[in-house]
């Protein structure tokens, strides 16, 4: 079931913002749609093939949308076939000079409980990822989960329903057919 990539990306966004800016005060959470809506796909008609070795899953473990890629990845044991890099759990500045709070690296493994350095590339913040994946991205967003491609050194996804729909169309399904529509709709 492959997707067609969303279109991203009309010039630098010039102002970065977290999820804090996507709750209305009434305390809504008026959440943009994720920027990069791709699947990999067991004949890689997608463009992304279901290749061991080839995707690394960003994530932060204080936030449940990733979290829950995480515990699919591990559901699946997918450990030895997806690489993992973990965020610290605290928001810090993504940028010298910019007020913009993110997600950041550890600079060690033993920073944070649970948190690592980049495995791939050795970047400091996760906004770091999506300027490699996409210089004219627009969205100002920069979020986890985000599955990324090694070989094509992009963005697949990162929209987290839509990474564990990745992992339950090959393999082991947790998503029992007659519920599908259902949890779509949930999720």
């Amino acid at each position: 079931m492959a997707a067609a990539a969303a279109p991203v990306g009309s010039g630098k966004a010039s102002v970065a913002h977290t999820a804090v800016d996507e709750t209305s005060v009434d305390g809504a959470f008026k959440r943009t749609d994720s920027a990069f809506r791709n699947f990999i796909t067991e004949d890689g008609s997608s463009g992304f093939p279901a290749v061991a070795g080839r995707y690394h899953l960003y994530i932060s473990l204080a936030c449940p949308w990733a979290s829950r890629c995480y515990a699919f990845l591990v559901l699946k044991g997918l450990e030895d076939v997806i690489g993992l890099s973990v965020v610290n759990p605290k928001w810090e500045k993504t940028r010298e000079g910019e007020s913009h709070l993110g997600w950041v690296f550890a600079t060690s493994d033993n920073e944070e409980p649970g948190a690592t350095v980049d495995h791939l590339y050795g970047v400091r913040t996760v906004r770091d990822l999506y300027d490699m994946a996409d210089a004219d991205y627009s969205l100002g967003k920069f979020s986890v989960p985000v599955l990324w491609d090694k070989e094509r050194k992009t963005i697949v996804n990162n929209e987290s329903s839509e990474i564990i729909h990745c992992s339950t169309t090959s393999s082991a399904n947790y998503q029992p057919r007659m519920l599908t529509g259902t949890l779509c709709r949930l999720i």
